[in-house]
């Protein structure tokens, strides 16, 4: 009788941790093929990274439940994410909010462009044509670092396409987070204006490289079907406005080096600082697209 109680103990605690590992896994069906309606706005935002202002907090629906990829498939993060979609008759408008559970640890990095390996980062991609084949995929790290490319149902990917994009991210560390805002002109997109039923593929992620987490909004599995195949769904784009054939932007980055200083050194003066700017744009031709840099930011 006196071995029978620990026992009987043991069992109720191994039922409670196994119920609360079941608690912390999303089911397959909540966390696959999941489904956002956008929302088409009049106003614009200031981009600047923060998500503070009515434009995003007074319209729209945001959407959480982003889930763990790696390193445990479908686990609820202890940092949750959420994000929030707009369209207007020029741009689409991507907000992102990451909580973060060790805001210490928070990775910056800052490097070249066309560079997504390092740094705490978020990306949306969008199959436009809704036909699993491709996808524009657009990443900014926490650091403001640019990434566009496009990924094959495969999963290849070709970084030699570029978009001339906005994209700002923001630091709060008093609410432990980060947010990162996007604007993306329907002009750098090839889509059909007029769709039958307005959907898009849609898929959006998050990488924390302090415990190299990968979430997602609408699971890809690690076993899949196809990467484009397993987007979510993006409802509600109607209405399309006709891309234009030609886009700017231009961008002025500084630079600040601090070094040891060596005396009568023509290189290490001690600290300095550098600038540059530029140019991005991009001519629509029929199927082609012509992309010109002047004096492009390779950091």
């Amino acid at each position: 009788m006196k071995y029978r109680l620990p026992f009987v103990a043991l069992l109720l605690l191994w039922s409670v941790f196994c119920r609360a590992q079941q608690d912390s896994i999303v089911p397959f069906d909540a966390a696959y093929k999941r489904v956002y309606t956008i929302t088409k706005v009049t106003g614009k935002p200031v981009m600047d990274g923060r998500l503070d202002e009515d434009f995003w907090m007074k319209q729209g629906e945001w959407s959480d439940r982003f889930v763990q990829i790696i390193p445990y498939e479908r686990k609820i993060p202890d940092a949750p994410t959420r994000v929030k979609l707009f369209y207007d008759n020029k741009y689409i408008y991507v907000g992102v909010y990451c909580k973060e559970s060790h805001p210490e640890k928070m990775n910056r990095f800052i490097g070249n462009r066309d560079d997504n390996s390092m740094g705490d980062l978020i990306s949306v991609a969008f199959d436009t044509y809704h036909d699993y084949r491709a996808a524009p995929e657009f990443n900014i790290n926490l650091g403001g670092n640019k990434t566009d490319l496009v990924v094959t149902d495969k999963l290849n990917v070709n970084l030699s396409w570029n978009a001339v994009w906005e994209g700002k991210t923001h630091i709060d560390m008093a609410d432990s987070s980060w947010t990162a805002e996007l604007r993306i002109p329907f002009s750098q997109l090839r889509y059909n204006q007029r769709s039958d039923d307005g959907i898009w593929g849609l898929h959006v992620r998050r990488i924390r490289r302090q415990n190299n987490e990968v979430q997602n909004w609408s699971m890809i599995p690690l076993k899949n079907n196809g990467h484009v195949f397993s987007f979510g769904e993006m409802h509600g784009m109607t209405d399309l406005p006709k891309p234009r054939g030609i886009e700017f932007l231009p961008y002025i980055m500084g630079k600040y080096r601090n070094e040891s200083k060596i005396p009568g050194s023509p290189y290490q003066k001690g600290h300095s600082w550098d600038g540059n700017v530029g140019l991005d744009a991009k001519f629509a031709l029929s199927d082609y697209t012509l992309d010109m840099t002047i004096n492009p930011d390779y950091g």
